[in-house]
């Protein structure tokens, strides 16, 4: 078998995760309204619940899942043919969908949305009550790299992707004017920015600046001067402790 070189991806920079708040009284009543319209916002979008079913008994489930929905093929005349004679599986999916929506993931902007799926937290304190709602959106661009459908060669830009999912989640939570708690974000983002963080807030080691400032010195006589106050600067910053 010939092995396909694919692309590096890292789902942490592809990722999007956001918070929101819905102020509502939490009941059950006011969470199956607010999944009904999150539901209906999501169909407009074309997107389908791939676990509609579990709602229709019992308390309401804390969490949605939404994907792309490519619509449905037409079945071939060899599969209608075998269908009509009993020949095919109920309980399995036939090679002619799954090969539709492998093709239909495949010719998807890379750039959109795949699958999103929401998590629903009662808040009740004294000081308010509600909804918390984390979203967790996978981009067609990762999903297309988990179907082994891109290659060395396929074009991409990460960075759209990331901007694109993004508008469109703040998009879909603003027809229902939820409190934006955490603006979209990746998990790279927030790790680069606790990095940045802990640089800013790193002591400056003078020992090491009073290094750099003789080596210079020495290589660029020329601007000796200059070096020379630097240098009686953090040397002054050594001997004080600073």
């Amino acid at each position: 078998m010939v092995s396909i070189s694919r692309p590096d991806l890292d789902p942490d920079e592809l990722i999007v995760k956001a918070e929101y708040f819905l102020p509502i009284e939490p009941n059950e009543n006011n969470l199956r309204k607010i999944k009904k319209e999150l539901r209906s916002i999501f169909q407009q979008a074309a997107y389908i619940q791939t676990d509609a079913g579990i709602d229709i008994f019992g308390p309401a489930h804390r969490s949605m899942t939404f994907q792309h929905y490519p619509g449905e093929p037409d079945p071939p005349l060899s599969w209608r043919i075998k269908d009509a004679l009993s020949l095919t599986s109920k309980g399995e999916a036939p090679s002619y969908q799954r090969d539709f929506i492998f093709q239909k993931v495949e010719e998807r902007l890379e750039d959109l949305p795949f699958e999103f799926e929401l998590r629903f937290r009662t808040i009740n304190t004294d000081e308010t009550e509600g909804y918390r709602v984390t979203v967790i959106v996978i981009p067609t661009l990762l999903q297309q790299y988990r179907q082994r459908i891109l290659t060395a060669e396929s074009e991409f830009d990460t960075k759209t992707t990331v901007k694109s999912t993004k508008r469109e989640i703040e998009k879909i939570f603003s027809k229902i004017e939820a409190r934006t708690v955490q603006k979209p974000y990746t998990e790279a983002e927030v790790i680069e920015s606790e990095i940045n963080q802990e640089h800013r807030n790193a002591p400056i080691n003078w020992n090491m600046v009073i290094l750099h400032f003789n080596i210079l010195m020495k290589e660029m006589p020329a601007y000796s001067g200059d070096c020379l106050m630097l240098h009686s600067i953090a040397t002054f910053s050594v001997s004080s402790g600073r």
